[in-house]
């Protein structure tokens, strides 16, 4: 007889995802208060997605002859530490490796956000903007160009947080040249500001598999949770390629710092997913011919 034991018995309980998962499951999103639905629904946007790809790369496959022990299942969890080692599995060019995540904090400094905030919010940001945003405190006081380094260090990935010196389109640029994968961080109040609207204009448009976009919504920050439906409509001006629910290169993250921390390794291990695949099969191809070897290129002399 098939294996009759709730899901909750394969269930993550080690804490790597947060102690409130560790407890409820994904049940604690349908008791979310309904500011904080949108979760929910990404969560069935992501499933639905990945059971249509799963469809149109094998069709539909015959019907078992019984249903799985449900111990001899392998979990999301499972399946997620195997890519870690898989990651690094010898090649015929060497081992794959993470390559280094540049950051890109699109925030403003304390001056320019009174423009569209109240004076108490001042305290999530500093005094240079970018890297110094703080959209934990006071719950977490560290500037997120300290926290995203800490938060993926457990994952050996090397963050580096870069000036907002060039254009989101022009940061992605230079680091596809390098290699390297770029994490969009935009605190939607600085969004509606023209100075970082102008810094996100044309990367919206560009498709990539070395970067996404986040986007952090502090559960406590009650003048955000407020505003949370006027934010959303402006990031959809701003980004209305990458904005959409559903799409892989956007995701609001993070109701909590220590969400956040979760968030930040599934969006890097999902890039690098990515680049991971289009490497090995690369590899995988012979090397292309030499068109000149086997011709003569010069008709034979007269003298023979």
């Amino acid at each position: 007889m098939a294996d009759q034991r709730p899901a909750s018995d394969l269930q993550n309980r080690a804490g790597s995802a947060g102690q409130t998962y560790a407890k409820q499951g994904l049940e604690y999103l349908l008791r979310r208060p309904p500011q904080f639905g949108v979760d929910y629904q990404n969560v069935l946007d992501a499933l639905v997605t990945a059971i249509q790809r799963a469809l149109n790369e094998f069709g539909v496959l015959p019907a078992a002859g019984g249903l799985p022990r449900g111990e001899d299942l392998p979990t999301m969890w499972s399946i997620a530490a195997q890519s870690v080692t898989a990651s690094s599995a010898m090649t015929a060019g060497g081992p794959l490796q993470t390559p280094d995540v540049r950051f890109y904090f699109v925030a403003a400094n304390a001056d320019e956000i009174r423009t569209v905030r109240s004076p108490d919010a001042t305290r999530y940001y500093g005094a240079h903007g970018g890297r110094d945003w703080r959209p934990y405190v006071p719950d977490q006081d560290l500037e997120l160009g300290w926290f995203v380094q800490g938060a993926l260090q457990r994952e050996k990935v090397y963050a580096r947080p870069v000036p907002l010196t060039k254009t989101a389109a022009n940061e992605l640029a230079d680091a596809q040249a390098q290699g390297e994968l770029l994490i969009v961080m935009v605190d939607p109040w600085s969004a509606r500001l023209p100075k970082y609207q102008a810094l996100l204009s044309d990367f919206d448009t560009q498709a990539s598999n070395y970067s996404a976009v986040l986007v952090p919504w502090n559960a406590q920050d009650a003048e955000t949770i407020a505003h949370r439906q006027t934010l959303e409509d402006a990031l959809l001006v701003v980004l209305p390629t990458k904005a959409p629910v559903g799409s892989e290169q956007f995701r609001q993250v993070g109701r909590s710092a220590e969400q956040l921390a979760n968030d930040l390794a599934n969006a890097v291990a999902l890039l690098n997913g990515r680049l991971m695949k289009v490497e090995q099969a690369r590899r995988s191809l012979p090397p292309s011919p030499d068109p000149g070897v086997g011709r003569n290129l010069l008709p034979p002399s007269a003298g023979g």
